[in-house]
């Protein structure tokens, strides 16, 4: 059975941060996404660059896309059905390229679906995104689900799910 830890967040420069930490705990890179929306043309503007913005400032800092992208797998930009432009990292990006995608071919809801979560809490995480959410999605081993939940708070998701993909339940984790 797949367990998937989703974490929301309302800064995508916290979400994206969450992702070194995630590594050096032990979660390897090809377990951790990321996806957000990007209708403003924000965040894209970093896919190639050095450095992410502050968060509510944007004024570029420290953090550089080669060190927290170095954690992630293909950070990139692309449109999405029915939300618009994203940048997305992680298997979730192939997820949405590939044939994994079931019924809902493109669209966030048919890639979670893929990653096993249920219709209704994917069609939940795509609202949340098309309202401005980052999501952080792991698929951690059994004994680091409590620990990816915990990292994800400590960087401020204002939720984080535990879904067990085929029993289709999700476990709100927050504390």
């Amino acid at each position: 059975m797949t367990t998937t830890v989703i974490g929301v967040f309302s800064d995508f420069t916290a979400a994206i941060n969450a992702s070194p930490d995630l590594a050096s705990a032990g979660f390897a890179r090809e377990d951790i996404s990321i996806v957000a929306q990007d209708s403003k043309g924000e965040y894209a503007k970093f896919v190639n660059a050095q450095t992410l913005p502050e968060p509510e400032t944007g004024v570029e800092t420290g953090a550089a896309i080669g060190g927290v992208g170095g954690f992630l797998l293909g950070l990139a930009a692309f449109a999405i059905p029915g939300i618009g432009p994203v940048i997305a990292a992680g298997p979730l990006v192939m997820a949405f390229a590939g044939a994994t995608l079931g019924a809902v071919g493109g669209s966030l809801v048919g890639a979670l679906n893929g990653l096993g979560v249920p219709e209704f809490e994917a069609k939940a995480y795509d609202q949340g995104v098309r309202e401005g959410s980052t999501l952080v999605i792991v698929h951690p081993p059994a004994h680091l689900v409590t620990q990816a939940a915990d990292i994800m708070r400590q960087h401020h998701a204002v939720r984080v799910d535990v879904h067990h993909g085929q029993e289709n339940t999700a476990t709100d984790v927050r504390a």
